[in-house]
């Protein structure tokens, strides 16, 4: 084995340590966010048929909050994953390009 084999071995390992880490990572910061806007869902829609007494109200403001917090995260995502296509997959119609990434 070369010099050169041993550092791609080592460039190879050291990117999927560093992958690994980034779904850890990614696990952590986001959580299963499909099962959690699932929740909140079904714990508002629960909610909604009680009477409307005040602590009720508060609790269903507050999920609804963090049901719209969830959703704008989502759409944010989406947008970014749709400009890192982009830049992926590249595109000789580097106007069309531009105005896709800028908007």
């Amino acid at each position: 084995m070369s010099v050169g084999d041993d550092c791609v071995e080592g460039l190879f390992s050291k990117l999927s340590v560093g992958g690994e880490r980034l779904q850890i990572w990614s696990q952590s910061l986001f959580g299963n966010r499909r099962k959690h806007k699932k929740e909140l869902k079904e714990g508002y829609w629960s909610m909604e048929g009680m009477s409307h007494h005040g602590g009720v109200v508060l609790v269903l403001g507050a999920k609804c909050k963090e049901l719209e917090g969830i959703l704008i995260d989502d759409e944010i995502r989406w947008k970014q994953r749709t400009k890192v296509h982009w830049l992926a997959e590249g595109n000789q119609n580097t106007k069309y390009f531009h105005a896709k990434a800028s908007s």
